[in-house]
């Protein structure tokens, strides 16, 4: 036997006895590329499945501050309860965006817009202070119709809610 086999003998030997901790240990700040290679995968895995489980968590937090926030709007203009027919919800990990329709005639009084320009200012202040970027908006009611309803869903809106049964509309 040649001395290079000699060599690559006995560190094929002692390399077979080396104990994980000692191979997965750095030698001199670097580690075997095998390891890295699956400490990556494990890391890709782990991290996917952590990063979706904090999105969902962030997704249902937002939405639970949208649901909030249309309460609140509703009570703090508790006198045009009557006029409110239908919600328009987009939401995402950021923001969300509300459209409330009402009546022709209490969508065009200064009463309503004064009031109700004054409550959404202080909710979109209240809730930005929680993390959400809420925008709160009117429509005027007569101006619905189906093709409306496919637009704001192309828009983003993506449920529509019936607030005189609590429905969806889509």
């Amino acid at each position: 036997m040649t001395v290079r086999e000699d060599l690559s003998n006995t560190i094929r030997e002692w390399a077979a006895t080396r104990t994980d901790k000692a191979v997965l240990d750095p030698t001199v700040g670097y580690y075997p590329f095998d390891v890295i290679a699956d400490a990556y995968k494990q890391g890709v895995e782990h991290g996917e499945e952590k990063l979706k489980e904090e999105v969902r968590k962030k997704y249902f937090k937002n939405s639970e501050l949208t649901t909030n926030s249309i309460n609140e709007l509703f009570v703090k203009l508790n006198g045009f309860k009557n006029a409110f027919k239908f919600a328009f919800i987009q939401l995402d990990l950021k923001q969300a965006s509300v459209l409330v329709s009402i009546d022709e005639d209490i969508y065009i009084s200064d009463k309503f817009l004064d009031k109700a320009y004054s409550v959404t200012s202080d909710l979109k202040t209240a809730y930005f202070d929680k993390g959400l970027d809420l925008q709160i908006g009117f429509l005027n009611q007569s101006g619905l119709h189906d093709s409306l309803y496919n637009s704001l869903q192309c828009d983003g809106y993506d449920i529509g809610i019936d607030l005189t049964t609590g429905s969806r509309i889509y």
